[in-house]
């Protein structure tokens, strides 16, 4: 480079003119006066140009490669979709195909996916079997007071773990983590005896050192048993709950709470008027999760509340209902396994059926919700 200071500024300017390809000096480029360069100029010119056109070669081979890489990676994700999608939609066809074919057709070798003829007939045997408005009617009532007990119960508890510092704070914040761990097969034991032989802090006992029986309420087969967890934030996923809500109030800027301090308003003022309308999208998260949960929830509710018919708890008695309400137990008559089949995939279709037409509906205002509360961050 020391040597190229030492080029006149005309040969100078032609050096870096000249095409990386070309590899001669043309003589028209240069003046008169410098027409005969040195040898050992020229010989240090052409290494200049040599190296520059390595360097592009290079840089052309690295964006070759970047764009080979973006291209397989793209083809690569593609093929995990369709991977994903086959293995997510294929119970989903599945039944669909099953429920509107004649159960003749489904041992039809010739037969596969789409069936020759539709029908409503197994729907239609499917509601002499299930009774399917009470049920509707049971699971909607659990589902929305469950939901509605678990918001009020969980935000709050969220806010206070999010804003407040007191002792045992840690502790209970790693209560609420073992509450996402721990399976809750773990402690349906000791939920069932206390549902059994409920006595709210002890004064059932309190009472007994008096009367000498302990005074105890049964709560098993009453819809309260699904209602009292939820209201106390030990509901279903109300540990999962409790850290979406903490983790969002914890980003809430304090100003706005601080602003309302001053304009008179006690900490459940501020909480309602300017934390919940603030945090609007975690409250439409939480209560879509909420509602599919306790929707297609079944262990606790066939545990704590046997005589309550809901949707998702009559799936497991369908055969035995089936068996009981169409065929003829005492003629010995054997259930026709392909009717059964196709009973049993109506029955999914219908109880999954409101949970698809809520998120038909509330398919923007739920991606919305996750981008602004920003969880999946």
């Amino acid at each position: 480079m020391k040597e190229m200071h030492r080029i006149p500024s005309k040969l100078r300017f032609c050096v870096f003119l000249t095409s990386s390809k070309s590899k001669f000096w043309s003589a028209r480029c240069l003046p008169k006066t410098a027409q005969k360069p040195q040898k050992g100029m020229v010989i240090k010119m052409r290494s200049l140009l040599f190296h520059t056109d390595a360097e592009t070669r290079r840089q052309n081979t690295k964006k070759r490669a970047n764009l080979i890489g973006k291209r397989l990676g793209g083809i690569y994700r593609m093929l995990m979709l369709i991977c994903l999608s086959v293995v997510t939609l294929f119970p989903v066809l599945y039944m669909f195909s099953v429920a509107f074919r004649p159960s003749e057709q489904l041992s039809d070798p010739t037969v596969v996916w789409i069936p020759k003829s539709l029908t409503l007939y197994n729907f239609k045997r499917l509601l002499d079997v299930f009774d399917y408005p009470l049920a509707m009617l049971n699971t909607t009532k659990i589902t929305l007071v469950s939901t509605f007990c678990t918001l009020v119960s969980c935000s709050l508890a969220g806010y206070g773990l999010a804003r407040y510092k007191f002792k045992g704070k840690a502790l209970l914040f790693g209560l609420v983590v073992l509450m996402i761990i721990v399976p809750p097969q773990n402690i349906l034991i000791s939920s069932y005896v206390g549902f059994k032989y409920f006595d709210f802090f002890g004064i059932g006992q309190l009472v007994g050192l008096f009367t000498g029986e302990p005074l105890t309420y049964s709560l098993l087969g009453k819809e309260i048993s699904m209602y009292l967890p939820a209201a106390l934030g030990a509901g279903i996923r109300s540990g999962l709950f409790i850290l979406i809500f903490s983790r969002f109030f914890s980003n809430l800027p304090k100003e706005l709470e601080d602003a309302a301090a001053i304009d008179g308003c006690n900490p459940l003022k501020t909480y309602v008027r300017v934390v919940i309308p603030a945090a609007v999208p975690v409250f439409v998260i939480v209560s879509l999760l909420c509602v599919v949960w306790y929707w297609n929830d079944y262990y606790f509710t066939n545990t704590f509340m046997r005589s309550s018919m809901t949707l998702a708890g009559q799936l497991p008695q369908l055969k035995a209902k089936i068996d009981v309400t169409i065929h003829n137990i005492s003629s010995g008559a054997a259930i026709d396994n392909d009717l059964l089949t196709a009973l049993t995939q109506a029955a999914y279709i219908i109880v999954i059926g409101p949970l698809v037409i809520l998120y038909v509906f509330l398919q923007r205002y739920f991606t919305e919700s996750i981008e602004r509360s920003g969880i999946v961050g």
